[in-house]
């Protein structure tokens, strides 16, 4: 009912697509299915999703048109995770990566290779 109302609401501001970014992190597989079976059944707006997972097979057999989304790469400025260069001004730290350039490049070879998008969460400089 939560995703009905929401995507409701989203037809009831001129709004014709959303995207999903949904991921084993963040959500689950049956929420993120879901939505999409209730974007395709019903008079709602059309949901394109992502599912953030380096397994491209498993994104693809879910229905995403990209494992990307919210694909961590790092964290936050808030909770000062996100990846730096340069230490935090108010911590001695420069954040968390949780993927390097090798993994990088890997998933978005993958990801090309099978025809789908992929995307990451990158939210600080050295990310």
């Amino acid at each position: 009912e939560a995703q009905r109302a929401a995507l409701a609401h989203a037809a009831s501001l001129g709004i014709g697509t959303v995207h999903e970014c949904g991921g084993p992190e963040i959500s689950s597989e049956d929420d993120f299915t879901g939505l999409l079976r209730l974007a395709a059944e019903d008079d709602v707006p059309r949901v394109v999703g992502y599912w953030a997972e380096q397994n491209v097979a498993r994104a693809r057999e879910l229905g995403a048109v990209g494992a990307a989304g919210d694909l961590f790469a790092d964290g936050a400025l808030g909770s000062h995770t996100a990846c730096l260069h340069e230490p935090y001004v108010d911590a001695a730290h420069t954040g968390t990566a949780h993927l390097d350039a090798e993994a990088v490049a890997a998933h978005v070879v993958a990801c090309t290779e099978a025809g789908l998008q992929a995307g990451f969460h990158a939210i600080g400089d050295a990310a």
